[in-house]
């Protein structure tokens, strides 16, 4: 058989084999968005500033207040985005796929 990518199948009395030449890539493809997404989901939720230990003291809660006031809202940190340590991986995987 030459180089490639093949489906196999062994049935009684019967063995077929079929070359493929992009081996399940739209079905890859897709998966691979659906997991970004589902990622970047998990990791938005699991990272929402709330306090560690609740509920807070008077003293705590004023606090907290006042940093969101002065803050003007929900807290972005600066550095790697979700975004990009997922797509990290998932350029991995699409340079798999292609081959």
């Amino acid at each position: 058989m030459p180089l490639g990518d093949y489906i196999v199948r062994v049935l009684p009395g019967c063995t077929t084999w079929t070359r493929v030449e992009t081996p399940a890539r739209p079905e890859l493809l897709v998966a691979i968005e659906e997991a970004r997404e589902a990622m970047v989901t998990a990791m938005r939720e699991a990272n929402v500033a709330r306090p560690e230990q609740e509920p807070l003291t008077p003293k705590e809660l004023e606090a907290y207040k006042a940093f969101f006031k002065v803050m003007g809202g929900p807290v972005v940190f600066r550095g790697a985005s979700m975004y990009d340590i997922i797509d990290a991986g998932i350029k991995v995987l699409r340079a798999g796929s292609a081959r």
